[in-house]
């Protein structure tokens, strides 16, 4: 059995107990309310790099629609290019095909000119041995 002094200092153990649990949850509450300001001022911290994560997001996406433009133009410019070229090379072709039936024509032409040309030097051949002869004569009598 229990001594009357256990039974007398009951009460005051069971108060002393109380007030240090009491104690302890005061501690505790303390260190959460410091520990709250702590994930408060890491809330802050993280709120604020989401926002500026937010906004280079917001810069890139601009960005990449911007490049989307331009890659949509040049895709627009070069999808003519193959109908282009094809009809440039089709009007080379004509070209090359329109030189090739002039040079067939102009050959005998050519042919026919250079004959021309040396029937002319062989007439002007003709005509110099017949001239200084008659040249000569003219300019004994004109001088006499």
């Amino acid at each position: 059995m229990r001594s009357p002094l256990d039974l007398l200092l009951f009460a005051p153990r069971r108060a002393m107990r109380l007030a240090d649990d009491v104690a302890r949850f005061a501690d505790a509450a303390v260190r959460t309310a410091e520990a709250a300001e702590g994930i408060g001022g890491d809330i802050n911290r993280i709120t604020d790099d989401v926002e500026s994560a937010r906004r280079e997001l917001e810069t890139l996406r601009e960005a990449v629609e911007g490049v989307q433009l331009k890659v949509t133009g040049v895709r627009s410019s070069t999808q003519q290019l193959p109908d282009n070229t094809a009809r440039m090379a089709d009007s080379f072709d004509r070209s090359n095909d329109e030189l090739q039936a002039l040079r067939q024509e102009m050959r005998p032409m050519i042919k026919q000119v250079d004959e021309t040309a040396d029937s002319i030097a062989s007439l002007e051949a003709e005509f110099s041995e017949v001239a200084e002869p008659l040249e000569d004569e003219a300019r004994s009598r004109l001088a006499g």
